[in-house]
């Protein structure tokens, strides 16, 4: 409950709510010292100097909120809400290549996990779309890639390219899509999904395993991920882009009946401070698909 925001407003009105004991003075109540926290809804109420009742109108003590989304959710923040939101997300991971008889596709990428504050105002509408993962691509002729990682907002995976019409080459994983959050529309943060797997090929009865990304990130222009490559022969499909705030590249093909490149990810938006970690959500073998992202945000609010 806070301070009364008009009328008369006293010392037990203030004492109330942020704690004290009798007799009080006013030069108790500074911001930031022992009633009054920094994280308190106090915007009028100085650290030092002339201070005075009215200083107080609104006021109120806060208390830390956290929530976790699994699913894409909007909110509303509320009045005291104090300003700073901090802000874990992870984007969408890669789906695995698939195999040829004898050799693994590429592990999936994981999604990326952004970390930050974002400064945002009471009664903004914070707006959470989670990434999703790829599909695991599959084993055999002409089979087709995994599923890119579905967004309801256009970061979206890129699928993974077929395998070859011969033989039994793998085809390649999906990327998976991005975790953004939104800010009254606008993009704040954006996690990347993972880039799918390289499927495997059959060269000549030599290993020809899915091949890695080329650690070029974000280069498709646009928040989707690009699909991976199809293949001829006995070769594996290319793993498709992950999505960002610029989506990866799809993994090309190569020669002969080789496996084909991963999928690269893609491009992360950090707030201001922030920092950037992989995830470990990419699929792990494969055929395996990638598994979604999440988001967990805390503020001060009373």
């Amino acid at each position: 409950m806070a301070v009364p925001s008009s009328g008369p407003i006293s010392l037990t009105d203030i004492q109330a709510e942020f704690g004290g004991s009798s007799p009080t003075s006013l030069s108790e109540y500074y911001k930031g010292g022992g009633y009054v926290s920094v994280t308190d809804f106090a915007p009028n109420v100085p650290y030092s100097g002339q201070i005075s009742l009215s200083n107080f109108y609104g006021a109120a003590k806060t208390t830390l909120f956290t929530y976790t989304y699994t699913t894409n959710t909007v909110i509303t923040l509320p009045a005291t809400f104090t300003g700073v939101l901090n802000v874990v997300a992870l984007g969408g991971g890669g789906g695995s290549g698939g195999n040829d008889a004898q050799y693994p596709g590429h592990p999936g990428y994981p999604g990326a996990i952004v970390t930050g504050n974002v400064t945002a105002n009471p009664g903004d509408t914070v707006s959470i779309h989670i990434g999703t993962g790829g599909g695991g691509g599959g084993d055999g002729a002409l089979y087709p890639g995994g599923n890119g990682g579905y967004s309801d907002n256009g970061y979206y995976g890129g699928h993974g390219g077929a395998s070859g019409g011969s033989g039994t080459s793998g085809s390649g994983g999906g990327g998976g899509s991005a975790t953004v959050i939104n800010i009254n529309g606008t993009p704040r943060v954006v996690a990347a999904g993972g880039g799918g797997g390289g499927g495997a090929g059959h060269e000549n009865g030599s290993v020809a395993p899915g091949k890695p990304n080329n650690n070029n990130p974000g280069t498709n222009g646009a928040t989707y991920g690009a699909a991976g490559q199809d293949k001829g022969g006995d070769g594996g499909g290319g793993g498709g882009g992950g999505a960002g705030q610029n989506g990866g590249v799809g993994g090309a093909t190569s020669g002969g009946d080789s496996g084909a490149y991963s999928g690269e990810n893609g491009a992360n938006l950090v707030p201001t401070g922030g920092s950037v970690s992989a995830g470990s959500n990419g699929g792990p073998s494969s055929n395996q698909p990638g598994t979604g992202g999440s988001v967990t945000i805390s503020y001060y609010a009373s």
